[in-house]
């Protein structure tokens, strides 16, 4: 797989993570998947954080790149993981 497909899998919100099923899991798989996303999840709230940080100190060119090409992907990923993680919660109150 290209550095491109991986790229778009990436910000792709059905993309699941490797071993993920929505179908025939556990209850405790269920557990296991709402710790994984709430990991991510918040790993990315701390990159996204420390690369605005960062940005305020860059130029306007370098900034809007940085915008464009990591803060949206960021954000997209975080959304992804949101809805993922909203889906195992729900798993786990049936």
């Amino acid at each position: 797989m290209s550095i491109d497909d991986e790229a778009l899998r990436a910000v792709d919100p059905d993309t699941l993570l490797p071993g993920e099923r929505e179908s025939g899991q556990l209850p405790e798989d269920a557990v296991h998947w709402v710790t994984v996303y709430s990991e991510l999840l918040a790993t990315k709230e701390k990159l996204l954080a420390n690369l605005h940080q960062l940005m305020e100190r860059q130029s306007a060119e370098i900034q809007d790149e940085l915008e464009r090409a990591d803060v949206r992907v960021i954000e997209a990923q975080m959304d992804r993981f949101r809805r993922r993680l909203e889906y195992w919660r729900r798993q786990l109150n049936r």
